[in-house]
């Protein structure tokens, strides 16, 4: 019997740091968050893996799958029953309590290195210096630390969502680093201006700003890519970046950018462009989302397409 889209919804959406703690603590240990025991370098978040030595990111039931030897069906099933209930945890759990909810999330600590996320967005990564001052002062990259990890990278910030990439600009360190609050954080910016009725009566059915019913949604995998494509074209649009391939954030994506139309009600049809890299993971998630749009970068990703037309 096949397993419907809402039971691999609900499987995706439960926390995988949780279920690792309660069902297989000596399968992980807690050293600058909650990592594989076999594999040091593959940290876990809450609806995703990355494991940092291969740079590959990838969801729950994946995990479970490729590293813990669960049959998928099984992973989904149990992942979704753990999603929809709080078993109790195991005592080898219970000693990751006190330090749990520290290891889980980490805000990375702002530096005052702004000139080196400058050179390095603008020398190494082919951004220009007006659209990096831009979005320091939007507030959407900041100068950032992770003691542990790496003295400074560059911090792609949503804190609106927690969600928090970086990108090691040393050389020493981590090379990449994602921290998110909750399953499906994402990063996005925008050249747009948001709108709202002037109308009080209007404005109970539009409590938030929205943007132009014509601009559309475009989806990448990382930010630097997203400002990459921004650079390229300066198309107007909405840009936001997954932090990898995750079902999760794009359901966030599509659920946080509403149209306000004539009739005074809010509409999530908004046009979404898949711009993930172009790859075989890349591919497998698009058509997996054939209901939208992909446009692909020349090369692997966008940052490269940039890089090489300097």
């Amino acid at each position: 019997m096949l397993l419907s889209d809402s039971t691999i919804k609900a499987a995706k959406e439960a926390n995988l740091i949780d279920y690792m703690l309660t069902y297989h603590p000596d399968c992980v240990m807690d050293y600058y968050g909650i990592r594989d025991i076999s594999h040091d370098s593959l940290v876990l978040y809450p609806d995703s893996f990355c494991r940092y030595s291969t740079g590959e990111v990838k969801d729950s039931i994946y995990y479970l799958v490729h590293y813990q030897g669960y049959e998928w069906r099984d992973a989904v099933l149990k992942l979704k029953k753990f999603s929809e209930s709080h078993p109790d945890e195991s005592p080898m759990a219970r000693c990751f309590s006190g330090k749990k909810k520290e290891s889980h999330f980490y805000k990375p600590i702002q530096t005052n290195h702004i000139n080196s996320i400058r050179e390095y967005l603008h020398y190494e990564r082919g951004i220009s210096l007006p659209t990096i001052d831009t979005l320091i002062q939007q507030k959407k990259i900041y100068a950032a630390t992770a003691p542990g990890y790496g003295a400074d990278y560059v911090c792609f910030s949503n804190s609106h969502m927690g969600f928090y990439s970086l990108r090691n600009i040393s050389g020493e360190g981590m090379p990449k680093l994602l921290f998110t609050k909750k399953p499906g954080g994402f990063w996005w910016f925008t050249t747009e201006k948001p709108w709202q009725p002037d109308n009080l009566i209007e404005r109970l059915a539009c409590p938030m700003p929205v943007y132009s019913m014509d601009t559309p949604i475009y989806v990448f995998e990382a930010p630097i890519d997203a400002i990459s494509f921004y650079e390229l074209y300066e198309e107007p649009g909405i840009y936001t970046a997954m932090g990898g391939l995750k079902d999760t954030a794009l359901d966030k994506i599509l659920n946080a950018f509403p149209i306000y139309k004539e009739d005074h009600r809010l509409y999530l049809d908004r046009q979404v462009i898949l711009a993930v890299d172009r790859d075989g993971a890349g591919d497998r998630f698009s058509e997996k989302h054939n209901q939208f749009e992909r446009i692909k970068p020349t090369g692997k990703d966008w940052n490269e397409d940039l890089t090489s037309s300097a």
